[in-house]
């Protein structure tokens, strides 16, 4: 009888172990799995940077880098130069535009009486 309880503690104790070491295997698991997604994010952030400076460095990123530079200073002296005037808002200049083609159209009909 004390054989049989002792054997029956052993089984307890074996599936008990097992489960334990499963869960111990399931936790390493998905730490790995974290790490390698963020090592994965992290190759990709370096890959980025280092395609976007490559580009940067390069003579044809100097030449955008430069007519940036020139269109700022000619916008600047523009503003400068440029009395202040007020400026049309949007609108007014649609409503300009919708009469100018509305008399345009009124002209044609009056030369062309016939196509009516």
């Amino acid at each position: 009888m004390n054989q049989n309880s002792y054997s029956k503690q052993c089984e307890k104790r074996g599936t008990h172990d097992l489960k334990r070491r499963l869960a111990i295997l399931e936790e390493i698991r998905k730490i790995d799995a974290e790490e390698a997604f963020y090592k994965k994010q992290q190759i990709v952030q370096k890959s980025i940077i280092r395609n976007k400076l490559r580009r940067l460095s390069g003579k044809k990123g100097q030449r955008a880098q430069c007519r940036k530079q020139k269109r700022r200073k000619a916008i600047e002296r523009d503003r400068k130069l440029r009395p202040l005037v007020e400026v049309v808002p949007y609108q007014m200049n649609k409503q300009r535009k919708k009469k100018s083609v509305k008399r345009y159209q009124r002209r044609k009909m009056r030369s062309n009486p016939g196509n009516s």
